[in-house]
């Protein structure tokens, strides 16, 4: 999990530095930043993934897992060197672009790891867990930026871009300790080696364990089946059933721009600034307060996702967020109208209560849902170009969204509402239920069918626990029977 942490962190990281850079004066004007160029400084990540996306998952199907976390990592660190070194805006662009990369090559290896190596029925809550600790790293980001915004030295902002590179400095050596993935180790044909992994992570080192049996069996049947028949990048749309996933995992990654969920994070100091609150410390605060609150929110949902379902937290929290950004949008008219701060403060609590609703769900099952949904075949390619789709629309959202706030202000937060609307029609009507269910049972969800025999993980569990209840049963009458022999009067 700690190779995963850092080899992800840049990806939280690097929202809350945009934040912070826009606080320091220094930088601003080192690059003479106006709104336009803000844009593109945020923009320019998500070109990036954009563009190297499609990519992604090849190499990363080619080279494995654990392999492609380190190429991550090492994307990571050089772009933080770029971006440190730099004393021209084109540097600092290209530096940006590079970060990118790295990002969506992290995401794609990284989510498909930690997926693949999840017990079914704590996957969920493993993964969303996982992206919790990740997003921590947000808040020492604005505790460190809180006593240095002040200092005249570049070496202030410099230090804060810095710290971008630390983590996945750190993940390089978690990486070459972590297992690879059990399923992409089949696929090579090291069918002995991923029997002993998946021993060590869902049956304490018991490779007869019939939990480990049956879930080997049906990895190994199912991508038999797929390495037959759905070989290539025509896995992605042939039969219907796999473009079905295909499009609901696009559709996730686009949804969670269109909302705003991975849109506004990157703006929120400005989003705070039009509501009239001015003071940078009292900005920056705030700041820290939201990144806090965003990590609790986020521990919540990893509880939720399998507690209730995917489906239900992903329309519950868009539901929220849809309504905060309303009611956003009427406070805004109002501050707008009669420049009472009392509206600026509504507003900022509307902010707080969408970051909550945006962190349970749409910033946890982004990388939960799409992963779980793919099969094997297209998991990989089918991340990266999903996650490559909507780097498109963030590209587009990020760099539009500083020009919106200035000229259309709270109109902006009603026009992403509209949207958002249809996108809760539309995962209601199209998105399935994934919940509890092992990577090669969802076959049966999307296909009616699943390409492997036996009872099944579930028939497996039910087995073992009834095992278990009947010797908690027979237990019991062995200590009673103790007990009224203990206490039966002796006549002898």
């Amino acid at each position: 999990m700690a190779a995963t942490i850092c080899n992800l962190a840049p990806m939280s990281y690097d929202g809350n530095l945009v934040n912070s850079l826009r606080l320091f004066k220094q930088f601003i004007n080192y690059y003479n930043l106006d709104e336009s160029m803000l844009g593109l400084h945020v923009a320019i990540v998500s070109a990036g993934s954009f563009f190297v996306g499609p990519f992604a998952g090849e190499i990363i199907d080619r080279v494995g897992r654990r392999n492609g976390m380190f190429l991550g990592s090492f994307f990571s660190i050089i772009s933080v060197v770029v971006q440190v070194a730099t004393h021209s805006v084109a540097a600092l662009l290209v530096g940006r672009f590079l970060l990118g990369v790295a990002i969506v090559i992290s995401v794609t290896a990284s989510t498909s790891m930690a997926t693949e190596l999840a017990h079914p029925k704590h996957r969920g809550l493993l993964v969303g867990s996982l992206m919790s600790l990740v997003f921590l790293f947000n808040i020492p980001v604005n505790i460190i930026g809180i006593f240095i915004y002040t200092s005249p030295s570049n070496w202030a902002w410099r230090g804060l871009v810095m710290g971008e590179g630390l983590l996945p400095v750190l993940s390089i050596p978690f990486i070459f300790l972590l297992e690879e993935s059990p399923r992409y180790l089949i696929h090579r044909g090291k069918n002995e080696k991923a029997l002993d992994i998946l021993a060590k992570l869902h049956g304490r080192g018991n490779r007869e364990s019939p939990l480990v049996r049956e879930e080997f069996e049906e990895i190994r049947s199912t991508l038999e089946y797929e390495k037959l028949n759905e070989a290539g990048w025509l896995s992605l749309i042939k039969p219907i059933a796999n473009f079905k996933r295909f499009c609901v995992a696009c559709l996730c990654a686009i949804f969670s721009q269109i909302t705003g969920a991975y849109t506004i994070p990157y703006f929120q100091t400005l989003i705070i600034g039009t509501a009239g609150i001015t003071s940078t410390k009292q900005v920056f605060l705030l700041s820290l307060g939201i990144s806090i609150w965003v990590w609790i929110s986020m521990m919540i949902g990893s509880a939720l996702t399998d507690r209730i379902g995917r489906k239900p937290v992903l329309i519950g929290g868009t539901c929220v967020m849809t309504l905060c950004l309303a009611v956003m949008a009427g406070l805004g008219y109002g501050y707008e109208d009669t420049g009472r701060i009392s509206y600026g403060i509504g507003s900022v609590l509307m902010l707080f209560i969408f970051m909550g609703a945006m962190a349970t769900s749409w910033l946890l099952l982004a990388y939960v849902y799409p992963p779980e949904i793919l099969k094997f075949s297209q998991r990989a390619k089918g991340v990266s170009i999903s996650q490559a789709l909507g780097y498109a629309f963030s590209c587009m959202n990020q760099y539009t969204l500083p020009i919106a706030i200035k000229h259309i202000n709270w109109r902006y937060y009603a026009i992403v509402a509209s949207f958002n609307v249809v996108i809760i029609v539309t995962m209601w009507v199209y998105f399935p239920e994934s919940k509890g269910m092992s990577l090669e049972e969802l076959d049966q969800v999307f296909e009616g069918v699943v390409h492997h025999e036996g009872i099944g993980i579930d028939g497996i569990q039910e087995a073992e626990a009834d095992a278990d209840r009947k010797d908690a049963s027979l237990q019991d009458v062995k200590s009673v029977g103790r007990t009224d022999q203990k206490s039966s009067p002796s006549f002898y």
